[in-house]
C-alpha cells in the first residue's frame, strides 16, 4: 500500500518510508473525515492554521485511527481540532481557542443571550 501511494520506496532489499510518514497518513485521514462531514452537512471544512482563532460550537468527539478530534461548527463551516478533556465540559457550547505550535489554548465561555 505504501509503495502504491508513493509513501515509501524499496532500495535493494530495504523498505524506506517517506519522511514524516505518520503525519502524512494522519493528515490524509483527517482530510477524508472532513470530506465526509462536508458531504453530509453541506458545510465547508476550514483547516486550522497556526496563529488563528478557532471559534464555534463544540458538537461532537470523533474517534479516528490517528486519535480523537473535536468537531467545532459554525453556521457555514466546521473545523476538526485535536480533542482535549476540557472540551467534554463544553459539549453543545460555544468555544474559542488560539492555535499555537504546541496545540490550542482553549477559552470555554458561558453562552450569554437575551432572556425574557
Amino acid at each position: 500500500y505504501l509503495f502504491r501511494e508513493g509513501l515509501a520506496i524499496q532500495r535493494n532489499a530495504r523498505f524506506i518510508p517517506e519522511r514524516n510518514l505518520l503525519q502524512t497518513l494522519e493528515r490524509r485521514e483527517l482530510e477524508q473525515q472532513a470530506a465526509a462531514i462536508s458531504d453530509a452537512s453541506g458545510k465547508s471544512y476550514k483547516a486550522m492554521r497556526k496563529g488563528e482563532t478557532v471559534m464555534g460550537t463544540y458538537t461532537q468527539q470523533l474517534n479516528l485511527v490517528s486519535g480523537k478530534y473535536g468537531l467545532i461548527e459554525k453556521s457555514r463551516e466546521f473545523t476538526l481540532v485535536p480533542w482535549r478533556p476540557v472540551l467534554d465540559r463544553a459539549l453543545g457550547k460555544a468555544v474559542s481557542g488560539t492555535v499555537t505550535a504546541g496545540g490550542i489554548s482553549w477559552d470555554i465561555t458561558k453562552q450569554r443571550g437575551l432572556s425574557v
